[in-house]
C-alpha cells in the first residue's frame, strides 16, 4: 500500500515536471531593448522566439514538419546557400496606433532574377514596454 502511494506520488510529480518543461518555451518573455523597434532588435526578437511552438499551422508552409518557429526559419535559412541566387533578410516594422505598438515581419527570401520564394514570421510588439505578444506569432510568406 505504501509503495503504491509513493509510486503514484512520484509518477504524478514526474508528469507535472514534464508538463512544466514542455510548456516552458511559451512562457518565455521576449522584450525588445529599444523602442521604436529597429531591424536589428526585431531580428534579435525573432531569434529569441526560436523555441515558440507553431500554433497557426494554416499559415505555415512546412505544416507538420516543424514544431517551432526556430525549426521553421532554419529550414529556409538552410536553402539560401545558392551562390547563383540573391538571398536576403528583410524586416518590416508597421506602426499600429489602434493596438498600441508595431507589427514586425521578418522575411527570408531567395531570388534568381525573379523572386523564387519569401517566407518568415510575424509578431506584435507592445508599446511602451517592448513586450512581444506571445499570441501574435504567425508564419508568413509565399513561393
Amino acid at each position: 500500500m505504501m509503495f503504491s502511494l509513493l509510486r503514484d506520488f512520484f509518477m504524478g510529480m514526474a508528469c507535472l515536471l514534464l508538463a512544466a518543461c514542455m510548456n516552458a518555451p511559451t512562457n518565455k518573455e521576449i522584450r525588445l531593448a529599444t523602442l521604436p523597434p529597429d531591424a536589428r532588435h526585431v531580428i534579435e526578437a525573432a531569434l529569441a522566439s526560436a523555441s515558440i511552438p507553431l500554433r497557426d499551422g494554416r499559415s505555415c508552409y512546412l505544416e507538420g514538419q516543424d514544431e517551432t518557429f526556430g525549426a521553421f526559419l532554419s529550414a529556409f535559412l538552410s536553402e539560401i546557400d545558392d551562390p547563383d541566387g540573391r538571398n536576403y533578410v528583410q524586416v518590416e516594422i508597421v506602426p499600429d496606433e489602434l493596438k498600441g505598438g508595431w507589427l514586425a515581419n521578418v522575411w527570408i527570401g531567395k531570388s534568381q532574377g525573379e523572386e523564387v520564394w519569401k517566407w518568415g514570421i510575424s509578431f506584435f510588439i507592445h508599446k511602451p514596454d517592448g513586450l512581444v505578444d506571445p499570441t501574435s506569432y504567425r508564419c508568413i510568406g509565399a513561393g
